[in-house]
Order: C-alpha cells, then structure tokens, then sequence
C-alpha cells in the first residue's frame, strides 16, 4: 500500500511538471489568430460554414437572444436589406448611396468575421467544461477502484456481496467508456480551434478563466455588479439598447433607405402633378384630332403623340409608386421591428447574466454539501452499515454536483460573450479601445 501511495504521489508530480512545460494559450490569441486567416466565413441552414471545411450548428437557445449573425434570420435579413441598399444605388447613384452600401458591405464581413469569434468562445468554454469533466471522471475511477479494494477486504473477513462486485465493475467499465468520450470530444473540439486559430493546440494548455477574470469584467467588477437590482437590469438594458440603435449598421441604413423613398414618392407626387397639367394641356390643344377617320401626316401624328405620351407615362409612374410605397411600408416595418428585437434581446442576455451568476453560488453550495455528505456516507459503507446503492447515490451526487459547479463558471462567462456580442464588442476581449468604449460609453 505504500508503495501505492509513493507511486501515485511521483505522478502526480510528473504530470504537474508535465503541466507547467506545455505553452498556455488564450482566448485572445485565438480571437487574434483566427481574424489573420481571412477565413470565408457563411451562415447557411442554421449553421456557421467556415472555409467549407467545417460546419457549426448554431445553438438556437443563444442564436435568438443574439443581434450579430450567429442567427440565421439576422443573417437573412441583412442580406435583403444589402439588396435593398444595392438596387437603390442602381437606380441612383448619389456619394450617398454608394457610402452607405460600401459600409453594408465591409459590415457584413466584420459581423461575419465577428460570428466566428463568438463561435470561438463557445468551443474553447466547451474545451475547459470538458477538461473539468475528466478531471471528475478520473476521480470518479479513482473511488470505485477503492470501493472494488474495501470488496476484496471484506470477502477476506467473509462477507458475501457478489451483487456489489458486480454493481462496482460495470460502474467502472461505464466511468471509462465515459471518459473516452469526453477525451475524443475534447480532442476533437480542440483540433477544431487549431484550424481556426492556426494554432497547434494538441501539446498545449488552454488558460483557464472565471468571472473575476480582467477580460469579463468592466471597470474590475464583474458584469453582475451592474445587474444587482430590476431596476439596474431595466437602466442598463435602456442604455445598451439605444447605444446598439445608435450606431448600429442596420438601424442606420433602414433609416437611410426609409428616407431616400419618402423623398423620392415625393418627387413622384410633383411629377405626376406635372404630367396630368401637360396631359390635359396636349388635350385641349388637340381636341377631337384623334377621333378623325383620314390619313394622318406628321404633323397631326405627332400631335397625338403628344396627347397621349403624358398618360403612358403617368401609368408607369403610377405603377412605380405602389411600388415604392409598399417597399417604404415594409423598411419602416423592418426598422420598428428591429429596434423592438434588439431590446428585447438585450433584456434577455442581461437576465441570462443575472440568473447564471446567481447560479454560480446556488451550484458551490450544493457541491460542498454533496461532497461532505459523501464523506460520512463513505465512513457509514467502509463500516458496512450502508448498502452500495446508498454509496454510489451519494458519490453520483457529489460528481454531478462538482460539475454543475464548474459549468456554472463558464456558462456565466458565455453569457458575457453574448453581451459582448450584442453591442458589437466581443474583440473587447483583446482590443483595448472597444474595452474602453465598453467601459465608458456602454456602461
């Protein structure tokens, strides 16, 4: 048993050294990484294509709580309004339309660009869970190989638990079947943030990060500091969403378009005024000339021309304000819409923050408690005045507890990156000015 004891302290040690030689990496040096790729980046079928070579499903509980385009019908719809944007500026092609189009066009990179790194943020938080769940699975090995070692001992004084053996190995075999699983997922999301980043990530360490952490909060207090209250969440949702509306791409280039129709039906209105004045001019000029039966010369032909030229085109022009009218009826539409939604969904995430951080806390307790029942619950067994079932419950609920306890961490910390996101910040992460603009003008 010594020996046992010696040898499982020098691996420990080994692995610690192990440890400490391997590069750390961070979120930042990926978010860095990555955007030098020049990845081609598309949203199609609620899913995030980058390069053709892989493909992320987009996880709808977050996608609608988003305004960027991890989010297919945000996606949609800038695309429609990139069109929109585009035949205005083939119809008219004023230094203003060309500017706002350019601006939806390098925009729609930028939030492209910006998408994968919130995609980023949730493979490397999920890469850090899954390092956490080996950890318990490990532990979890651990403690049934000890419950299988207090069976031999208790065969030798003679009791018979053959029901308990059995129980214990196929807990083990089931623990490591588990294991791999999370190893190979680990490993796989991980060759994932390899290519993104193009980073080899295989020999080295993700940093580890928890809501105190500098690049998740503002000011050097935690996001939820500035949440404590309803009537806090209620200022600050106010406060992002009219930031988001003021300088948001979208918001400005529906309003841009809203405007250029409102003056263009206007001009039509004058034009059509203008058409039915020569119009009835051309008529009271020629009056009866059309209804002659002889054959016309030029100058009679023209004269019918002229009659009735201003009506064709009165009817098209007619028919180009329906037109235009139904298309200011929907952008108006749209820019309501849209600036409804991105309240709404900045109250959301601001909830979300709100209810994960309290998570935090719930999720500590219940680990510590678990844990300190599991260790009278061991004592009890080790005496046999317990079942195994009662043992396994209590150690399933302690495992289960610890790791409720280390998803809260990072499921606080996405729901930042989802804040983030919204207001068009996420490379606030490792760009000191949108840090800044975080600080000082959003919050």
């Amino acid at each position: 048993m010594v020996y046992k004891v010696i040898f499982f302290l020098l691996f420990c040690i080994s692995n610690v050294f192990a440890q400490e030689n391997k590069q750390v990496v961070n979120l930042k040096q990926l978010y860095k990484n990555s955007l030098k790729n020049n990845h081609n980046i598309t949203i199609l079928n609620n899913n995030l294509l980058v390069d053709k070579m892989l493909n992320f499903q987009i996880d709808e509980d977050k996608s609608k709580c988003l305004i960027g385009f991890y989010c297919q019908s945000n996606y949609n719809s800038f695309i429609v309004l990139e069109q929109f944007a585009k035949k205005n500026y083939d119809e008219d092609k004023t230094k203003q339309n060309k500017i706002i189009l350019k601006e939806l066009q390098e925009q729609k990179e930028h939030k492209l660009n910006d998408a994968m790194l919130f995609q980023i943020s949730l493979l490397y938080f999920e890469v850090l869970k899954l390092k956490k769940d080996e950890a318990l699975l490990n532990e979890r090995i651990s403690l049934v190989k000890e419950s299988l070692e207090l069976f031999n001992k208790r065969k030798k004084i003679g009791l018979k638990e053959e029901d308990d053996l059995k129980s214990w190995k196929t807990e083990l075999e089931n623990t490591k079947s588990d294991l791999k699983r999370v190893i190979a997922l680990k490993k796989k999301r991980k060759e994932q943030l390899s290519y993104l980043s193009n980073i080899n990530l295989d020999d080295k360490i993700l940093q580890d990060y928890h809501m105190q952490s500098s690049e998740f909060t503002i000011l050097n207090e935690t996001v939820a500091f500035y949440l404590n209250n309803n009537e806090k969440i209620k200022n600050m949702t106010s406060k992002i969403s009219n930031y988001i509306t003021s300088n948001d791409i979208d918001i400005k280039a529906l309003s841009f378009l809203i405007e250029t129709k409102r003056n263009s039906l206007e001009q039509t209105k004058k034009y059509k005024e203008e058409l039915q004045e020569r119009s009835k001019e051309n008529i009271k000029q020629g009056q009866n000339l059309s209804t002659e039966h002889k054959p016309w010369d030029s100058k009679k032909f023209d004269k019918i021309v002229e009659e009735k030229l201003p009506l064709y085109i009165n009817a098209k022009v007619t028919k180009k304000e329906v037109q235009d009218k139904a298309l200011l009826q929907n952008l108006t539409y749209t820019l309501s819409n849209k600036k409804i939604k991105i309240r709404k969904n900045v109250n959301e995430v601001l909830k979300k923050v709100v209810s994960s951080y309290k998570t935090i806390n719930n999720t500590l307790i219940s680990s510590n408690t678990t844990r300190k029942n599991f260790i009278v619950i061991k004592k009890l067994y080790d005496k046999a005045k317990i079942d195994m079932k009662t043992m396994l419950d209590s150690q399933n609920s302690m495992l289960i507890s610890k790791k409720n306890e280390n998803n809260s961490q990072y499921d606080y910390l996405e729901n930042i990156m989802m804040l983030f996101y919204n207001t068009n910040k996420i490379r606030a992460v490792f760009d000191k000015e949108e840090k800044r603009v975080l600080e000082t003008e959003i919050f």
